[in-house]
């Protein structure tokens, strides 16, 4: 979003940018042109909207970590039969069996 912005305000500036084959902008033709320092309204909203979804990822990220661990823990345990899960009553939704 911000190139075709660029782009856009070097065509409205006609003396900008010099080169013998291509233009070439410099550190002065930058300094000629005022930007935008901040969106701060559009920067809260945007926090608004993504600091739900970076906490949840941040959970989700713990939860994995926890259940690697626990697999870990738990499947040497279950392959060398350490652990007998034959008398376990374990109620498996119809949607997993599906998937």
């Amino acid at each position: 979003m911000v190139f075709p912005l660029i782009f856009y305000l070097f065509s409205c500036v006609s003396p900008v940018g010099g080169g013998t084959i291509f233009k070439s902008v410099t550190k002065s033709d930058m300094e000629g042109i005022e930007f935008l320092s901040s969106f701060e309204r559009l920067t809260k909203e945007f926090e608004l909207l993504v600091s739900p979804i970076e906490t949840q990822i941040e959970n989700l990220l713990k939860r994995n970590s926890t259940l690697r661990s626990t697999r870990d823990l738990l499947l040497p345990r279950l392959v060398s039969g350490e652990v007998d899960v034959l008398q376990l009553e374990i109620e498996i939704p119809e949607e997993e069996m599906q998937a």
